[in-house]
């Protein structure tokens, strides 16, 4: 199942980056593998539920403070999903993508020396490796 996981998340980055959108399809098969991993689907699904609303509330103060959506909403629903995968702690996940996005754009900055506020940069693959660095991190 693992391998399965790792294909779509791959996947996700690859359509995330050529189309900066995220398919709900590709979120639901990850929901069911995940609920196939864990082995209580009812604690999994209430922590599904209060990361959505959190990241919603995250999604709606970002879009009110800056004007505009920061955060696509299908980052919003993937980073729920992978909320319920016991293996790791979401609020760990959230930084160390926020991280690495960080240091992405940082880097970015140091090359061009000028970034448009326009340019978006997709954020799913910066989910999916904090999600491999998170899992690496518990089992080694």
């Amino acid at each position: 199942m693992d391998m399965i996981l790792f294909l779509i998340l791959i996947t996700i980055c690859f359509v995330d980056i050529k189309s900066k959108i995220i398919p709900d399809i590709f979120v639901l098969f990850v929901l069911i593998i995940l609920c196939t991993i864990t082995d209580e689907i009812i604690v999994s699904l209430k922590v599904l539920f209060i990361t959505l609303f959190i990241l919603n509330i995250l999604y709606f103060a970002l879009k009110i403070i800056y004007g505009k959506v920061m955060l696509g909403y299908g980052d919003v629903k993937l980073l729920s999903v992978i909320s319920i995968d016991p293996r790791i702690d979401i609020f760990e996940l959230i930084l160390t993508s926020f991280l690495l996005s960080s240091i992405y754009v940082f880097v970015l900055f140091l090359i061009k020396k000028r970034i448009s506020p326009e340019k978006e940069i997709p954020f799913a693959p910066f989910i999916v490796i904090a999600y491999y660095i998170c899992l690496w991190e518990k089992y080694f």
